[in-house]
This record gives C-alpha cells, structure tokens and sequence, in this order.
C-alpha cells in the first residue's frame, strides 16, 4: 500500500515500451529501480514520506543501493532521512548474489560452494559403498544438486559456466566413489561407474526453458512478459553489449525472438524442444 501510493504517481524509473518501472516487490523485499541518480532520490524521498504519515520509516542499516554501468558516478551519493545510505557492488535478492556487472559467475560460483558443503554434511551417507550406487546419486540429487539448481532459471549461461558446472557435478561423482585425482581415472570412465551421463548443464537449460514458457502461457505474468518482450528506452552505450537472457536462450536453442516466444506459448512445443535438448547432451 505505501509502496503503491508513494511509487504511483511518480514518472521516474526504467522505460519499457513507454511504460514506466521503478520497483520490483517479492512479499516483504524491495528494489527500487530508476535510471539516475536523481531519480532514484526522488523514489526514496517519496517513500520516506508517505511512510511517516503512516508511523513508518525506512531502515538505513539494511538499505542499500548499487549502481550498474559502464561508467559510474563520480561521486554517488544517496541520502535517507538525512542520512547516507551504503553503495555496495553486491548484494543478495531473494537468495541470490546480483552484482553490479550483471554477470552471474559470482552466483554460480556460490551455488557451486554450497552444493559442496551440503555434499560434506551427508558425505557419510553418499560415500557409503554398502548403499547401491544408484540410491546414492538419488540422494546427492536431492540434497546436493538441488542447493546447486536453486534461481538457476535466471542465469545467462556461457561456456566456461557450463564447464565449472559440470566439473562440480563430477567433483561430487568422484568423491562418491571414492576416486582421488591422483588415480587419474577419466571422467568418462566415473560416469560408466555409476551409468549415468551428465545432468546438471541438462538440468539447467531444461528449467530456463520451462521457465520462458510458464511465463509466456500464464496471463498473470503480463507484467513479466511485457517485460521480456519489451524495449527498453534509451542509448546504447559504446562497446559491446553484454548476452541478454533472452539472447541467451536464443542462442542455446537456435531460434529467432519471435520462434522463441510462439513455442514457448505453446506446451507441447517447449516438451518437443527439451526432448530435442535431451538427445543432443546425451551425446
């Protein structure tokens, strides 16, 4: 209710096909979003405002803000109540790093951490050679690989992701049959082990893609797809321009933005196409 009194009327935030954004609320989570900095004062301002009339401030300890771009402020300066507020290079949203380069190594890299520390905390049980091989990688997929697949329908995947992904999901393969690197025993030769090919990358293209397509076939996502489909307004910067997510699963999949958006309209197209991609990585 503040949010949407105090965000309302105001004509600051990002441009997408001539309609204005300039917040993004999950429950009791909050972004604001605006093209400068100015802008991004006058939505804080408003929202100090309109809170107080209800008895409410904002809490400056745990407000942060980040600015991403090529070439950033000189001297960035935020203030709330009077007071500066705290510019960070990185935080976490709803359980997942985003930094200020839009670039989602660091995520990975976290996600990767953690599936290796959920390993060492049920190591007893998975590297428990009087359990069947099989049941073991049931439960690494369930308490090890799911900490790793968590958010990963918004990644942006490249090749070096994908390789550091899959070499975690060997790392854990390896540790469950007890193999040490100085063995020098091949990959191919630990997934004939436990007859299985690698599912993580698999795993992680199929949820993108699942994604794309619960939001394109679901009317209550208009606002994401008006999103995904959208222009955003404004110049582009010199230099190359960093992959989208859309670009992305173009890319992965071969198919134009308008092919894309009509299969993944469509069930039983998104069914054909992650059957496609299962033929292709068990290759």
């Amino acid at each position: 209710m503040i949010f949407r009194e105090a965000l309302g009327p105001v004509d600051v935030g990002i441009t997408v096909n001539g309609q204005i954004i300039n917040n993004i609320g999950y429950a009791d989570d909050t972004v604001l979003i605006a093209s400068t900095m100015e802008e991004l004062q006058v939505l804080i301002d408003n929202i100090q405002y309109v809170s107080l009339v209800y008895a409410l401030s904002i809490n400056t300890r745990k407000t942060k803000y980040m600015t991403v771009c090529k070439t950033p402020p000189a001297n960035p300066s935020l203030l709330c109540n009077g007071q500066p507020l705290q510019k960070v290079s990185k935080y976490k949203y709803l359980g997942c790093w985003v930094d200020d380069t839009a670039d989602h190594s660091l995520e990975i890299r976290c996600r990767i951490e953690q599936a290796r520390n959920a390993f060492f905390k049920v190591k007893s049980l998975l590297c428990n050679k009087k359990l069947n091989i099989q049941i073991r990688v049931r439960l690494a997929r369930c308490y090890v690989f799911s900490i790793l697949l968590y958010g990963v329908e918004a990644w942006i995947l490249t090749e070096s992701s994908c390789q550091k992904i899959e070499a975690s999901e060997l790392w854990v393969y390896r540790r469950m049959l007890r193999i040490s690197w100085r063995d020098k025993i091949k990959n191919i030769t630990v997934l004939r082990r436990i007859k299985k090919t690698p599912e993580v990358v698999y795993l992680v293209k199929k949820r993108k893609l699942e994604y794309i397509g619960h939001i394109m076939r679901n009317r209550k996502y208009d606002l994401l797809q008006f999103i995904i489909q959208g222009k955003i307004q404004g110049k582009q910067s010199v230099g190359r321009r960093r992959t989208s997510w859309l670009k992305n699963l173009r890319q992965r999949f071969g198919k134009s933005t308008r092919s894309l958006f009509r299969a993944a309209a469509s069930k039983i197209q998104v069914d054909l196409m992650i059957a496609d991609l299962q033929k292709k990585m068990a290759l």
